[in-house]
């Protein structure tokens, strides 16, 4: 079963929510860890850049290209975004590679990976699969 999650639901509740008393504002997404990354960390993320120019040309350090087994769009976070024109991230589906980019701007084309996750988890491929349906129905 999905994770509901706070933007699945409509409205906010009367009391403002479980943090409205509290100085702080909690995370869109009750499903980013504790280090702000919407799934879990692997080992391995390295520092060898890869060739990001969105839109155009994605080559991973592990080899995969957009042309190949592609990349997933998603927000700053990590978590999957439909929007491409707006997305801040992306993952490479083969080695789970998440590189930042800031959407309208001109990204320097080597990046380095921010974060390495696991895109075999069950969590990851159920959001994947959800993104798929809403994107290409």
């Amino acid at each position: 079963m999905a994770q509901l999650r706070r933007k699945d639901t409509e409205g906010t509740p009367a009391n403002g929510g479980q943090f409205a008393g509290q100085a702080h504002t909690a995370a869109d997404d009750v499903a980013l860890n504790s280090e702000n990354f919407a799934w879990p960390n692997v080992d391995g993320a390295g520092t060898e850049p890869a060739f990001i120019d969105y839109g155009n040309d994605q080559r991973c350090v592990c080899s995969n290209t957009n042309h190949g087994d592609g990349f997933v769009t998603t927000d700053e976070h990590g978590q999957l975004h439909d929007d491409e024109t707006t997305a801040h991230g992306v993952i490479c589906l083969v080695c789970g590679r998440f590189y930042r980019i800031e959407p309208g701007a001109t990204t320097p084309p080597d990046i380095v990976p921010a974060a390495r996750f696991d895109v075999s988890a069950p969590a990851f491929l159920d959001a994947y699969d959800e993104q798929w349906e809403r994107l290409h129905g």
